[in-house]
């Protein structure tokens, strides 16, 4: 078993370990990092000495190591071989891993990524367009024009893969023959793209991803947990006919709080928070040149980052 196999194993069997949620993934791996401990190495030492080498490792993180065995390593990495026959896997350390994700997200970072198509578009600068799935025709299309002007302006599109505004910012990408990134709240084999997305994928333009095992099912917390990563991974958000409550809303407040700038075409009232802040959509030519003279700078930035 490979060094990054060990680890990928490693990781998935402490994530089936009660308590061992992302954060708490997260901090362990944080500690262990600062105090110059592999994962491997971590595994091999007792209780006792590990816990005087890494103080700050938490009980149950210090249990969730102490539990693991050769034998669920063998399991584990048994089953992530026979996925990478269909998905590829990113891990925290992974140099594929997206650092602005790490940046932005702090703890919530997923320790896991599941993905199908080209992992290089994360590197490539992105701009969301989310909304409504019930959306009106006039909304449609402002969707699908905000995904092929992100995409003629340089920019990567990124969004959820529902149907509705998600789907026409997609196809506006697509469609002018540039890339998209589909951020799903479900495992990728429980996702069946659209025929006119088979192309696109075929030439390396089309990314999808997702933290949740492959054969998951959708369902709402997922959702949720996953609008944080679509503003993660944008440098601005669009927001087309949202509803006053929901997944939309929820990542124009994650981007937000993230320092990014959102833009609003919307048909119902805003939450107060989140109209102080809004832009108007016909401001997207004047963002979009300012994201992409950030570009440089941005791409420097994170290649900077450290691991956390």
């Amino acid at each position: 078993m490979d060094d990054y196999l060990r680890e990928c194993a490693t990781l998935w069997v402490i994530s089936g370990v009660k308590g061992m949620g992302r954060r708490s993934i997260n901090r362990m791996m944080r500690e262990l990092q600062r105090v110059g401990i592999s994962l491997r190495e971590a595994l091999s030492l007792g209780p006792y000495e590990l816990a005087e080498r890494a103080p700050a490792l938490e009980n149950h993180a210090l249990a969730a190591l102490q539990k693991v065995t050769e034998n669920d390593l063998a399991e584990g990495a048994f089953l992530l071989e026979a996925l990478s026959e269909t998905v590829g896997i990113i891990t925290l350390h992974h140099q594929d891993y997206p650092r602005q994700w790490k940046k932005m997200l702090k703890d919530d970072a997923p320790p896991f990524l599941y993905y199908q198509g080209n992992p290089e578009l994360l590197k490539e600068p992105a701009c969301a367009v989310v909304g409504r799935r019930k959306v009106s025709p006039e909304g449609a299309e402002k969707a699908f024009h905000c995904g092929a002007r992100i995409a003629e302006a340089g920019c990567v599109l990124v969004s959820g893969g529902a149907s509705g505004v998600d789907m026409a910012g997609h196809n506006g990408a697509l469609d002018a023959g540039k890339s998209s990134i589909v951020l799903l709240p479900q495992g990728i084999h429980t996702y069946a793209i659209p025929d006119n997305w088979h192309r696109p994928a075929d030439e390396g333009r089309l990314l999808l991803m997702s933290e949740y095992m492959p054969a998951t099912g959708w369902h709402t917390a997922a959702a949720l947990a996953r609008n944080a990563t679509i503003a993660a991974q944008a440098r601005l958000v669009c927001v087309v006919e949202p509803r006053k409550t929901g997944g939309s809303i929820a990542t124009a407040r994650h981007a937000i709080q993230q320092g990014k700038a959102v833009l609003i075409s919307a048909t119902d009232p805003l939450p107060a928070d989140v109209e102080a802040c809004a832009l108007p959509m016909d401001e997207l030519p004047r963002m979009l040149n300012e994201v992409m003279e950030m570009k440089e700078v941005s791409q420097d930035l994170f290649e900077g980052l450290g691991d956390f």
